[in-house]
């Protein structure tokens, strides 16, 4: 099964653009699937594992030439195996969410050309494939702890959202008098606005990474789960491959260009969509979820702790899940995974794994030892991002400074030369 990180493209200022609860797939009428009302055979394979597998330059071959004869050996693989389709599942966009292994033919495919592109599936023909699909996002979003966990994430953001419009709209009301005013007026008025529109930019820009980064967590801690429950489901059911939807209106190519041999649609499909089981599964087997009088903190990563018994001792918590742990002078690495209050992190070096548990903005280890987050310095002045993405100081001229200037006859490009020095 392929284990998946799923990124929320959101904007904060706007509707989250999320799958709604009742939503029918935006299905896209593509080219003629060959599955539409009878049986389907459909096969998977690595084509990355598969080329990795061949090792084609120990026999001297070029890369071109052994792609050509790996994809030779897919149609000829296909037209004996009487598939309907052979879908590659090496990308990360790839829509097969999950497969069992009898559908896997990536070492037959290596097999084939180690015995000089001879296959040995003769003229076997497969049964016939099961083939479900599901919204992945939308079980995600619709489920209970979603519902929950978002709905808490829009409410922490709503301060950041008014004032953001509160300032967009300090900068209409500006460009509305500045059709109006005079030279020196109009002068005074497009520095402040030019000022205003780059702060603007530099809060939206980082409340958004922000709201960004903590959906994330929450929408990557469920999928974790929801996978677990989907692989039971799956061969409980006897399902053979399950294709995710959840991308279909921004990638309606998505399964064309997956499809190595033969034609699908998704829509092929559409009475076997367990999106629906998925969620009802998902939550009767999730713990009642209490009623949130206070809500977990969500970790705003990346974060930075080291330890109360020694200070050398340091753990780096980062955005993409990955983490760097100093300890008794040795370096390690791996994955974390946040659950409410727990944080269990994967050891790389040693494939251990050992879990912290979050006590208010602190941490604390299976040994009882204490981590205590590292705030950044007080005395830094911290930098920030102008909508050219150059770094400036904290520094930087503010309304008052800019109005001074105008006032005292400096031009306007002056004004923006300093500013971007400071």
């Amino acid at each position: 099964m392929r284990i998946i990180t799923l990124m929320f493209a959101v904007v904060l200022v706007t509707a989250t653009a999320l799958p709604q609860q009742g939503a029918a797939p935006a299905f896209k009428q593509s080219s003629n699937g060959s599955c539409q009302g009878r049986d389907c055979k459909i096969a998977i394979v690595d084509s990355h594992a598969a080329l990795e597998g061949m090792h084609y330059l120990q026999h001297g071959v070029a890369e071109a030439e052994a792609r050509r004869q790996m994809q030779a050996l897919f149609r000829e693989y296909s037209a004996t195996a009487h598939l309907d389709a052979l879908l590659d599942v090496s990308s990360p966009s790839s829509p097969v969410l999950w497969a069992s292994s009898g559908v896997n033919i990536t070492k037959e495919i290596i097999a084939g050309y180690d015995a000089g592109g001879k296959l040995h599936n003769g003229e076997a023909v497969l049964p016939a494939t099961k083939v479900g699909i599901i919204n992945i996002q939308g079980a995600i979003v619709q489920c209970a702890e979603g519902q929950r966990d978002f709905d808490i994430l829009q409410k922490q953001f709503a301060p950041k959202r008014a004032e953001l419009e509160s300032l967009k709209k300090e900068i209409d009301d500006l460009q509305t008098q500045l059709t109006s005013g005079d030279g020196n007026v109009r002068s005074d008025l497009q520095a402040r606005i030019d000022h205003k529109k780059a702060s603007l930019q530099r809060t939206y820009e980082d409340a958004n990474k922000d709201f960004q980064s903590q959906q994330d967590q929450i929408a990557n801690r469920i999928v974790q789960k929801q996978v677990k429950v989907l692989d039971e489901y799956a061969k409980a059911n006897k399902f053979d491959i399950i294709l995710d939807t959840s991308t279909i209106s921004q990638n309606p190519q998505q399964l064309q260009n997956a499809t190595l041999v033969g034609s699908l649609r998704f829509e092929d499909f559409a009475g076997q969509d367990i999106t629906l089981a998925i969620i009802g599964r998902y939550d009767n087997q999730a713990t009642a979820l209490a009623p949130v009088a206070a809500p977990v903190a969500l970790l705003k990563l990346p974060s930075t702790y080291v330890s109360a018994q020694n200070q050398a001792d340091e753990l780096q918590l980062n955005s993409d899940n990955s983490f760097s742990l100093q300890e008794g002078g040795q370096p390690y690495h791996g994955t974390f995974v946040l659950s409410n209050n727990t944080i269990e992190l994967t050891i790389r070096e040693t494939g251990a794994k050992t879990t912290l548990t979050r006590q208010g903005d602190n941490l604390v280890d299976s040994s009882a030892q204490k981590w205590t987050l590292r705030e950044p310095s007080a005395d830094a002045t911290p930098s920030v991002r102008s909508t050219s993405g150059t770094e400036h100081r904290g520094d930087a001229l503010h309304n008052a400074d800019i109005v001074k200037l105008v006032k005292v006859g400096i031009d306007d490009a002056t004004i923006i030369k300093k500013n971007k020095e400071l």
